[in-house]
């Protein structure tokens, strides 16, 4: 059932995006198997740029499909870029934690990094909830993990609650914030999504996933947060502006409307391009031509190119729990840095510039030479 308003402002005035079919449900799903792999859930995509707010959605979205209940695998802790990145948003987010507050709460936590990150920085106890959270995650001194999903009567009453990298998946925002706010104290809000902005701009079209089914720009969250009765105190740009990040607090926010008319052309701009970029990006790969990365952005790549383990076999990851397990729907194998070299590549392919320094440092280390391509700066510069 198509959703024809937009699931933050109501308004029916959209912009066609981008349509797709059978992108897998989950991709950041683990597969053992390549013929498990290859016959993973399928999702429709189809993408609307609200012109009102400037919000994207998957109006195709199925929320009943998604419970999460899988071998889902979203850590980073291997990258030394990332735990930087965690270490500084932590310290961003720490001054407006209350003093003496009991207690933090992590919706989605995956593996705990963020948390581990926050600890030192905290006297609070830190509680982390996610059906997904990885066997032998341990507790540790103040830190809690829960491998369940947390609503405003599972835990404790916090005085934080975090929210990275979860608002992407939910359809209904303001559905899903009332299940998490209890009615009789309103906690601090960390959101952190990927950014609309980013993602239009840079023609970052292996950003689009089926269960990432809501986009943000800053436009749409502040007006978000607005309707829900909070005032945004801090909101800015990170990761190299990849990700937008936003504490919000409860209070009589002000009316928040940006010109969105720069953001709209950008979003039409993109969409134009979409199919001349996927054809470009499908005739650049080859047995020889490797990419690195084979979460979320990697499997959304191979999917929306249609680029089978027939035409690239492998893709590299350093993260040990990928190692030997397979791309939905395409079936490449995954395989670890110290195996490149078996691979004679010409090029590796990054879908990430972020990681651009510590992929140059591995590859040298494995006594590989070949050039290293970040997709997102190839698509930026206008190459293609």
């Amino acid at each position: 059932m198509s959703l024809n308003n937009c699931p933050v402002c109501s308004s029916p005035d959209a912009l066609s995006v981008f349509k797709k079919s059978a992108m897998p449900c989950y991709n950041l799903e683990r597969h053992e198997s390549r013929e498990v792999a290859l016959a993973a859930r399928p999702g429709e995509i189809d993408s609307r740029f609200c012109r009102s707010c400037g919000f994207t959605y998957n109006a195709a979205f199925d929320p009943k499909v998604m419970d999460y209940q899988v071998d889902y695998e979203n850590a980073r802790s291997h990258s030394p870029r990332y735990l930087s990145y965690l270490g500084h948003i932590a310290s961003t987010l720490a001054p407006y934690i209350p003093k003496g507050a009991a207690s933090v709460v992590e919706v989605g936590c995956g593996s705990g990094e963020f948390l581990h990150a926050l600890k030192p920085q905290t006297g609070a106890e830190l509680w982390g909830f996610d059906p997904a959270i990885p066997e032998g995650t341990e507790n540790k001194p103040g830190i809690h993990f829960v491998r369940d999903y947390y609503t405003k009567d599972s835990g404790p009453a916090p005085s934080t609650i975090v929210l990275r990298h979860i608002m992407e998946h939910i359809q209904d925002p303001y559905f899903f914030l009332d299940s998490l706010l209890p009615k009789n104290s309103r906690p601090i809000l960390y959101i952190e999504v990927p950014a609309w902005e980013w993602i239009a701009k840079r023609l970052s079209f292996y950003a689009f996933s089926y269960e990432h089914c809501s986009y943000y720009s800053e436009n749409s969250l502040r007006r978000m947060l607005a309707k829900i009765g909070y005032e945004v105190r801090y909101c800015a740009f990170d990761f190299d502006n990849e990700y937008l990040s936003c504490v919000a607090m409860p209070g009589k926010s002000r009316p928040y409307r940006e010109d969105l008319d720069e953001l709209l052309k950008d979003t039409a701009a993109f969409a134009e391009s979409l199919p001349s970029l996927m054809k470009t990006m499908r005739e650049s790969f080859s047995p020889e031509h490797i990419l690195w990365g084979a979460a979320g952005k990697g499997t959304n790549l191979l999917n929306l190119i249609d680029c089978m383990y027939t035409d690239s076999p492998v893709v590299i990851d350093s993260n040990p729990r990928r190692a030997h397990t397979f791309i939905p729907r395409t079936g490449q194998e995954v395989i670890p840095p110290h195996e490149i070299s078996n691979w004679h590549p010409r090029k590796i392919l990054l879908t990430n510039s972020a990681y651009r320094a510590e992929m140059k440092k591995t590859i040298a280390e494995c006594g590989v030479t070949a050039d290293i391509v970040g997709l997102d700066e190839y698509l930026y510069r206008g190459v293609v």
